[in-house]
């Protein structure tokens, strides 16, 4: 990630991540300790890197990870129903219960900094950006990742439901209820008049077309980085003594579209095996798709070590992903940097890749021409794949994403900019 390369440009960050985000993350986690102990992992890669990480934020971890009575998440885990307990206390309470004390500890442990750069869209985010800001009287820049918020278009409501059913469907609902919540939040902290500019991973970022009024109205900047993403150093290079395989690799969510695999798969008469790596939110949805592709050949593997996964996208021949929701997905980059042909959904966001040599698009929802395009990639010689990949298109594609420092270059010049324009600001007493 990009912050991994801050410090080679003399900037030192220090890391604040909301405390009701983690217990959000620790109540909702199909395997809380396995989540603490991940975070914990990616916490210690951005402390080498320089990265200041606030004791107060490893100690919740630690706690949560050897289960710990009083690890935070027990006391929503005690209640009959700890999402709605914690939306409750999110959206009408002053916050939520050991709040306060954690952000007061942080402030405690920083020292003085120029800006705030939320790396994040959630509400959550924000929320504190602002009181942070305040309190330290600091500008504040935003990097949308995805839409700040927003709702699912009806036919995409209507199409999840009659796949996955109302078990499933219904923890969706959530986004429903609080979708006022998060536009109220996000109008008010917009106009605090904190927030300086808005960077994004793509233009798609920008809505719904409220968000956009929204800060036009308050004069906020909007700028698209450039480059937006990069791949790590680790990948190899693309290996095209492929197998009769497919695979699928991402989050394993309803909005990326693992849900429409098995009809995915019937469709293409289970004339190629596909494998599917990722986590699950919660083991409801995992036992859904698990029966959902009995029968069929598919073969889901979960959670596997990253040089694991490389090797099995670089022995792929098409990467599946029928993703409903993204910005700029950095497994297409990956999966091109591999050899591997993408096969999505036309949406707003992969719409990017249009007459692009090896990403293959279909209308969304149009389940019969993803079956149909994937059977004709595992039908192409090899011959004729590597010369996709060797389009100079590619190669120029892949040369400008391959970079993190490049990305952490461009973020550093544009905050550099908005420090510069920044007026000053009472503090809050």
């Amino acid at each position: 990630m990009a912050l991994l390369e801050y410090h080679n440009f003399g900037v030192q960050v220090y890391l604040h991540i909301p405390y009701r985000w983690i217990v959000w993350k620790l109540i909702s986690s199909a395997d809380r300790e396995k989540f603490a102990e991940d975070l914990l992992q990616d916490l210690e890669n951005l402390k080498q890197k320089g990265v200041i990480i606030p004791n107060v934020l490893i100690q919740i971890l630690e706690a949560s990870r050897s289960k710990q009575p009083d690890s935070i998440e027990s006391f929503y885990g005690k209640r009959k129903h700890p999402y709605l307990a914690w939306m409750v206390d999110s959206m009408f309470h002053s916050g939520i219960q050991g709040e306060d004390q954690y952000l007061n500890n942080f402030l405690n442990e920083t020292g003085e900094f120029d800006i705030i750069y939320q790396m994040s869209e959630t509400v959550e985010f924000l929320k504190d950006s602002v009181l942070i800001g305040k309190i330290r009287n600091a500008p504040i820049v935003i990097l949308l990742q995805a839409k700040a918020y927003g709702l699912y278009s009806t036919k995409y409501l209507l199409s999840s439901l009659s796949i996955v059913g109302v078990q499933v469907f219904s923890r969706f609902l959530w986004d429903l209820l609080l979708y006022p919540y998060r536009y109220f939040e996000y109008r008010k902290m917009i106009s605090s008049g904190r927030v300086k500019c808005i960077l994004a991973v793509s233009s798609t970022c920008l809505s719904p077309g409220n968000f956009k009024r929204m800060i036009l109205s308050n004069k906020i900047p909007f700028k698209v980085l450039s480059p937006p993403n990069a791949i790590e150093s680790d990948l190899p290079e693309g290996n095209f003594e492929k197998k009769e395989e497919a695979i699928f690799f991402a989050r394993l969510a309803l909005d990326k579209g693992i849900f429409d695999v098995p009809n995915i798969m019937r469709l293409a008469e289970n004339r190629f095996k596909l494998k599917v790596y990722g986590r699950f939110a919660t083991h409801r949805e995992e036992t859904t798709f698990v029966n959902s592709i009995k029968g069929l050949n598919v073969d889901y593997k979960g959670y596997a070590k990253r040089e694991v996964l490389l090797s099995e996208i670089a022995n792929s021949k098409a990467f599946v992903y029928p993703t409903h929701a993204d910005a700029f997905p950095l497994t297409v980059i990956e999966a091109i940097k591999l050899g591997c042909i993408v096969i999505a959904y036309d949406t707003p966001a992969l719409h990017y890749y249009v007459d692009f040599p090896t990403v293959e698009l279909v209308k969304e929802f149009d389940i019969k021409s993803m079956a149909k395009k994937i059977l004709e990639i595992m039908n192409t010689p090899k011959e004729d794949l590597i010369s996709l990949f060797e389009e100079t298109e590619v190669k120029e594609f892949i040369e400008a994403h391959s970079s993190w420092k490049k990305v952490s270059e461009a973020e550093i010049s544009l905050l550099h900019d908005q420090l510069k324009s920044f007026n000053d600001l009472e503090p809050v007493r």
